[in-house]
């Protein structure tokens, strides 16, 4: 049976390398994270053509909504459990961009068996609020709400009540909330970012 390893804590120090080799390091982490729990399937575009998106503008605790959208696999793609759930990957933008920027990822997981949730942070696209750089008690405490979604879901695996088989990858400003949501979460069992900060204030 599939479900996620414990999660990994990581430590980014900044580098100067080329964008092309940030952008190789968040493939590179991501299939690593996902190959301790074992790809389910082998998706392939006939696959990711058939995957379903659910959009939904979600209300977090400040009353701020954002947009968002669920990408679920064909019932018949390999990765769930005996009660139709699969695990579940939240999938973060970097600065100035949207969850279109993650669709094409949130498709290829979703092609191979998991719940892929992407989302536009709050200030940028059709999402409301403004941009507070990641604070904890914003754009961190918005992925917990995600994550509470994901929970309350039919056809994502459960760890525990409440309590989803999730991980959380993105690069850039999307990678650091992915690291801090790890931090702030119990809930998060696999962190993947690049091309990021592991500490705001050093990196400006």
């Amino acid at each position: 049976e599939c479900s996620m390893a414990p999660r990994t804590v990581a430590r980014l120090r900044g580098g100067r390398g080329p964008i092309v080799i940030g952008a190789l390091l968040l493939a590179l982490l991501l299939v690593l994270a996902l190959a301790t729990v074992g790809l389910p399937g082998s998706g392939g575009e006939d696959d990711a053509a058939r995957v379903t998106e659910e959009e939904r503008q979600v209300r977090v605790d400040d009353g701020v909504a954002l947009d968002s959208s669920v990408f679920t696999p064909p019932a018949d793609t390999p990765g769930a459990d005996g009660e139709g759930r699969r695990d579940a990957v939240v999938l973060a933008h970097g600065f100035g961009g949207s969850k279109d920027d993650m669709e094409t990822m949130a498709r290829d997981l979703a092609a191979d068996g998991f719940v892929a949730l992407t989302y536009t942070a709050r200030g940028f696209g059709e999402s409301g609020g403004r941009i507070h750089l990641n604070h904890p008690d914003r754009e961190i405490a918005d992925v917990s709400v995600l994550i509470d979604r994901l929970a309350a879901r039919d056809d994502v695996r459960r760890d525990g009540r409440d309590d989803p088989s999730v991980g959380v990858a993105g690069y850039s400003y999307g990678g650091a909330a992915a690291l801090m949501a790890a931090g702030y979460d119990d809930r998060v069992d696999a962190v993947a970012s690049a091309i990021t900060w592991h500490d705001l204030g050093q990196a400006l």
